[in-house]
């Protein structure tokens, strides 16, 4: 059976869980939080990059994009295909490029 590393945000403790069962709200094995898998592309900010990206021992791809640009757009409903067929396998995070002043 296939398997996904999956970090718990509570205690920070890897999970190997069986990727069939992600969609059936499983627990961490130490502090029984419920584990998270994304099944589309997450928003990712700068506060949450080391939590979901540099500790996350899975697979993840980043796409870094802006709402003003016509191509990032048109990538949305691509990436929403590849996070639905490999679920459980890779985690999509979209990060928003564009400069807002304050």
């Amino acid at each position: 059976m296939d398997k996904n590393l999956v970090r718990c945000s509570k205690c920070g403790m890897i999970n190997r869980i069986e990727i069939t069962k992600l969609s059936f709200g499983p627990k961490c094995y130490d502090c029984k939080t419920p584990l998270v898998f994304p099944d589309r592309p997450a928003d990712l900010t700068a506060s949450g990059f080391r939590a979901k990206v540099e500790l996350n021992p899975g697979v993840v791809l980043l796409e870094f994009w802006s709402p003003a640009c016509g191509h990032c757009m048109r990538m949305n409903p691509l990436l929403d295909d590849i996070a639905g067929e490999n679920y459980g396998k890779l985690m999509i995070f979209k990060v928003n490029t564009a400069y807002e002043s304050s």
